[in-house]
């Protein structure tokens, strides 16, 4: 039986061929991709740099040692940084602190005037030296009442605010203090 292409003219012949040649180029085109990324990836070692050393048996004449990168520098603000740990609660804070007359009785007066559109519950302020203490004493509709209007009136006023929990009363009225801390 004769075959009706001629020998080497099959067409799945050149098809078998392209497809042979375009695997292999993909394959390779593959294979170079994932080198460089794996190269890219892998974490480079920190140079090292010669340095000229002279050493004592022969001043004149440096040798080369191998000298690592420095790490790097403390900035400025690193130092800086206030060490929370050491800092006293603004409670026991207040508590230390002795009362500065002309300058207690001036921030009690602008904390009250900030506070006077309060809407519920009632307050006391007492200011000593950085710290001033505001108690709130109501009902839980008054406080929760009355917080808004605390935050929006003090709001910008002292370098920090600290609320505490509240604590029941004898007669089942809450108290919560706040304690505002001042730089001065």
């Amino acid at each position: 039986m004769s075959s009706y292409w001629p020998p080497g003219k099959h067409p799945k012949r050149g098809l078998l061929i392209s497809l042979v040649v375009l695997v292999g180029f993909g394959s390779l085109a593959f294979y170079l991709s994932s080198q460089a990324g794996q190269d890219a990836t892998k974490p480079q070692p920190a140079p090292v740099v010669a340095a000229p050393v002279i050493t004592q048996s022969s001043p004149s004449t440096p040798s080369r040692a191998a000298v690592a990168v420095p790490r790097k520098p403390l900035l400025p603000t690193d130092r800086l940084r206030p060490q929370l740990a050491d800092a006293l609660p603004p409670g026991d804070l207040f508590a230390q602190e002795s009362r500065d007359e002309v300058w207690a009785a001036a921030t009690d007066a602008e904390i009250a005037k900030r506070l006077s559109q309060l809407r519920g519950g009632t307050i006391a302020v007492l200011c000593h030296q950085t710290v001033c203490r505001i108690e709130l004493a109501g009902t839980t509709h008054d406080l929760s009442l009355a917080m808004p209007d605390l935050q929006k009136a003090l709001v910008g006023f002292a370098e920090s605010m600290t609320l505490t929990a509240p604590e029941t009363r004898a007669d089942g009225t809450l108290k919560m203090r706040a304690y505002l801390t001042f730089v001065r």
